[in-house]
């Protein structure tokens, strides 16, 4: 994209006012990028419709901060609008005129990216696509066009966008998790690396904790790994914290004990769901750059592993007396995987799953060229129970055409799922329907 030249600040508070108010932690990344682009074109006195202005990505982590600038909106034809991205401390940006391809969807490609197009590559994998819906907007993009970001191919602008306020994942509040008391004997503990070790891993990044045997662990990240901590608190009040910091560079370690390091976090960093029928073990340890899954049945032997990157570790949630839940993914976009260690089945990958039982799972999307609310049995896709197929809005693609999924009883669901071909969600109508299990 050829035209004038210019420079901007893109100033990224991570923190956000959400974090700010609930604690005192002030961090802000400053980022000046050059870009050679079509001058960013100002906002009109008159807006042109409905999606013009700045829209905010919402349901992430504030470290995965994006906003979409839209301008000389033409219905139906174009738009112009500039995508900032950021991923903790890489910042990104693209803009130009998107064109829509349907009432509800435009596409943006970057001219650069056309350029380098070769023969195994198709136009479609570098176009960032804007999917419209009421009050919401979400993009989606191949892999590749994440290089034309400018972020080294880190950051990406896939998600949901909403004016107003967005919601994070993250922004803990560090009273929410510890209790006066160990808060203080903390930053008695830690001094002047209170905020930059402890308090910046958990408000700005991710932080899981688990019981163990005499105490608790947390572990915070704030990726890629500009800050993380480990904290083991014991229930005789000996306290454990180690991490690092991206500035400092230096592995640090405290505690209240004689001791010289860390308990073996490794051993520790396992849960145990047992039930009558079935037992299973998991484990998640740090190798490297990525964070390892292991689920093991009673007997030891391993049912399923993978490596997920540091800061989207799984998420493990127990569904039944035999079965676990393990949901990764990013943005708007989630995979489950189930594994049962009784049986020691594991099923395939399922698609931003509504909700589930140890039997089945539901879910929707578009299969056969059609929208489709989809009960399938977990471990065997090929087994369909149900497809509910109806007068679903245009614009409310997959998940979102559902309002909600209740397991009455073993054999029974009851889904709630919005339809009318009115572009406003006003016009909609919430039909709710049980289905019964063979």
């Amino acid at each position: 994209m050829k035209g004038k030249a210019f420079i901007f600040i893109l100033s990224i508070t991570l923190l956000l006012t959400g974090c700010r108010q609930e604690t005192e932690v002030q961090s802000e990344i400053e980022e000046q990028v050059a870009v050679s682009d079509n001058e960013i074109p100002g906002n009109s006195d008159e807006a042109l419709g409905s999606y013009e202005g700045e829209w905010h990505r919402t349901d992430v982590a504030s470290y995965e901060d994006a906003e979409i600038h839209i301008t000389n909106w033409k219905e139906g034809e174009s738009f112009d609008v500039v995508v900032y991205v950021i991923y903790t401390t890489h910042p990104g940006h693209l803009s130009g005129t998107a064109t829509f391809l349907d009432e509800n969807t435009a596409v943006l490609y970057d001219e650069g990216a056309l350029d380098f197009l070769d023969n195994e590559e198709n136009e479609e994998d570098l176009g960032v696509y804007f999917h419209f819906y009421p009050d919401e907007i979400q993009i989606t993009h191949g892999q590749k066009i994440r290089l034309w970001f400018g972020s080294g191919g880190i950051a990406t602008a896939e998600g949901s966008y909403i004016q107003g306020e967005p919601e994070y994942t993250n922004c803990t509040d560090v009273r929410e998790i510890f209790s006066a008391q160990e808060l203080q004997q903390i930053r008695d503990l830690l001094g002047d690396r209170y905020e930059p070790l402890f308090e910046d891993a958990i408000v700005l990044g991710r932080i899981n904790g688990q019981d163990i045997e005499n105490g608790r662990l947390w572990e915070a990240v704030w990726p890629p790994h500009v800050a993380w901590c480990n904290i083991i608190i014991y229930d005789n009040g000996d306290i454990y914290i180690d991490g690092m910091t991206f500035n400092d560079g230096e592995y640090e370690f405290f505690t209240n004990t004689n001791d010289t390091q860390m308990p073996d976090i490794k051993t520790l960093k396992s849960g145990k769901v047992s039930r009558e029928l079935g037992t299973l073990t998991y484990s998640m340890s740090r190798e490297g750059e990525n964070s390892v899954l292991v689920v093991k049945d009673d007997g030891g032997n391993e049912l399923y592993s993978d490596a997920f990157e540091t800061g989207y570790e799984p998420v493990v949630s127990v569904i039944d007396q035999d079965t676990i839940e393990i949901v990764y993914g990013k943005g708007d976009w989630h995979q489950s995987v189930f594994v049962n260690g009784r049986t020691g089945q594991v099923s395939p990958a399922i698609d931003d799953v509504l909700a589930a039982n140890g039997k089945v799972a539901v879910h929707a999307g578009f299969m056969d060229g059609q929208m489709k609310i989809i009960i399938e049995d977990i471990y065997d896709e090929e087994k369909g129970y149900k497809e509910i197929i109806d007068d679903f809005p245009p614009v409310a693609v997959g998940k979102h055409a559902v309002k909600d999924v209740t397991f009455l009883d073993d054999d029974r669901i009851e889904i709630s799922y919005y339809t009318g071909q009115d572009e406003n969600a006003d016009g909609w109508t919430v039909k709710t329907v049980t289905v019964s299990l063979p």
